[in-house]
């Protein structure tokens, strides 16, 4: 089936943040919905614990070709 809707939710080092951001959008969500995650860094640590929570809320987790600032992350063209 292919996604009509997606969510797309722009993260910077808020981990807290973005397991309820998360979690809010896996409740009760149709499939026909895609759920994407973009995140602008490239610390390690932090990428890989999103990278669980993506997995575990049914997310694609999409990274920044370099770090950027967050207006800029912000603004970027859809893929």
């Amino acid at each position: 089936m292919s996604n009509d809707y997606a969510i797309v939710i722009p993260t910077r080092n808020r981990p807290e943040q973005m397991r309820a951001a998360l979690a809010s959008c896996a409740e009760g969500r149709p499939d026909s919905v895609r759920v994407v995650v973009s995140y602008p860094s490239i610390e390690s640590s932090a990428r890989d614990a999103l990278c669980v929570l993506c997995a575990t809320f049914k997310a694609t987790y999409i990274q920044c070709a370099e770090p950027c600032l967050r207006s800029t992350h912000r603004n970027e063209p859809p893929l």
